[in-house]
């Protein structure tokens, strides 16, 4: 019975020992954070005439909600962090580092960083601000940021549907040229990371570049790093809803070249079907696409089938109007000429068009 009071007094002692031990490192962090204050101004950034503030950047892609041709952006929901020193946070090597609330944060000196191909963007807020910044002992300092930021891309769609678009991302000081603040990949090509499970409907990440320069503006030189995100376009779409129907009219009108005499009128329709399907079917397919002052890969290969249907369509009013087309004993020379040269045609087209187009696609 004694041993037993004696177990629960050590119990007893301990915790009190413990809590006291809690609220003294408690009371330690808020003095240190009260002390990095005092005198300290967020206006005047570290080493103020002296070096300039290194700034190391890392990033994490969550997810890509869209990728838009017609308007030349996409968004992208990422992890933004950045890491330099500040040597008036030092502090005693009492705690290794303290990750105080974002409130604090709002008092200390902090990289004007931005976007330059921004177009909209917005810092997650639920359930709380989605930001942390850690002081380090030695005056190490992170702060990282949740955001949702549509990007302007330039796209080139000369081998659209077969294409990749490589969209850059540059970070830069807004205010603060290369004398004060330089930026660097703080992990160099292995700074930025992308989730596994990032999918797309017609697309792909299928590589992630970084690079930082040096770039000369009016007001100074500035150091500038990009993201350079390459987006390759899967291809079994515009198979399935493109190429193969251009395809099966384009083998429509050549059977119309082996019809009856006396199904004229059948080789007649088939053929102005499959114009005006090709037509119909273009006009779609442009209400997606940006308009260009170039023929993209896609206008080249639905233009020959369209103009393939239409010979066909000219081969007939020339062969029923040239001679007694119904009444005839033997086929007609156009006829047999085109029953030959239209599927080469054809088929040496589609070799060089899908050689000279689809190196490098995605065809799975």
């Amino acid at each position: 019975m004694l041993d037993f009071k004696i177990i629960i007094a050590i119990i007893v002692f301990s915790n009190f020992l413990f809590s006291n031990a809690s609220a003294q490192q408690n009371s330690n962090v808020s003095s240190i954070l009260d002390s990095l204050m005092e005198g300290y101004d967020k206006r005047v950034r570290p080493n103020y005439g002296k070096n300039a503030v290194n700034v190391g950047v890392s990033m994490h892609i969550l997810s890509i909600h869209s990728f838009s041709e017609s308007d030349m952006e996409f968004t992208m929901d990422f992890y933004f962090r950045q890491y330099w020193n500040d040597p008036r946070l030092a502090f005693r090597k009492s705690i290794v580092s303290i990750t105080p609330g974002y409130e604090y944060g709002r008092g200390l000196w902090f990289p004007d960083t931005f976007f330059v191909n921004e177009k909209e963007s917005f810092l997650h807020t639920i359930t709380t601000k989605n930001e942390f910044v850690r002081i380090d002992y030695n005056g190490n300092v992170v702060k990282s940021l949740r955001l949702s930021v549509t990007f302007s891309c330039s796209m080139n769609f000369i081998k659209y549907p077969m294409d990749k678009q490589t969209c850059t991302i540059p970070m830069e000081s807004y205010g603060h040229n290369a004398n004060d603040v330089s930026f660097y990949w703080r992990d160099g090509s292995s700074s930025v990371s992308v989730n596994s499970d990032i999918t797309l409907p017609l697309f792909s990440v299928s590589n992630v570049d970084t690079s930082n320069e040096l770039i000369s503006l009016s007001n100074g030189n500035y150091s500038r790093i990009s993201l350079a995100m390459e987006f390759q376009r899967g291809i079994e779409y515009y198979l399935v809803q493109i190429y193969i129907p251009c395809n099966m009219i384009v083998i429509m009108a050549y059977i119309s070249f082996f019809l009856n005499k006396n199904a004229s009128n059948i080789r007649l329709v088939m053929c102005i079907v499959g114009l005006l399907s090709l037509i119909v079917e273009l006009q779609c397919l442009n209400t997606y696409v940006p308009k260009t002052s170039y023929a993209k890969a896609l206008d080249i290969y639905t233009g020959i089938c369209m103009t393939l249907v239409f010979l066909a369509l000219i081969e007939f009013a020339f062969v029923a109007n040239t001679e007694n087309y119904k009444n005839a004993t033997k086929t007609p020379c156009a006829d047999k000429i085109f029953r030959i040269l239209y599927p080469i045609f054809f088929i040496v087209f589609n070799i060089i068009y899908w050689m000279f187009y689809c190196s490098g696609s995605k065809i799975v």
